[in-house]
Parts: structure tokens; C-alpha cells; sequence
């Protein structure tokens, strides 16, 4: 009774974070690229 409880106290948990966590690394990978290719871009220029 208790692990069950857990478990559907952690999934929700599990699934919130890992969507945060996957959200904010393409962020900041879709971000890291665009500022390599302004860069490259002015170094270019």
C-alpha cells in the first residue's frame, strides 16, 4: 500500500522534472547554437 502510494506520487514527480530539465536543455542548446552562428557570422564579416 504504501510503495503504490509512492509511486504515483514519484511518476508525476519524475515525469514533471524530467520535462523541465529536457525543456531547459534545448533551450539553452537551441540558444548556444544560435550564438555560434551570430558568431561566426561577425568573425566572418
Amino acid at each position: 500500500m504504501v510503495e503504490e502510494i509512492g509511486i504515483r506520487i514519484l511518476v508525476p514527480i519524475l515525469v514533471f522534472f524530467g520535462v523541465i530539465v529536457g525543456g531547459a536543455y534545448w533551450l539553452a542548446d537551441s540558444t548556444f547554437q544560435d550564438v555560434l552562428k551570430r558568431r561566426r557570422e561577425e568573425g566572418g564579416k
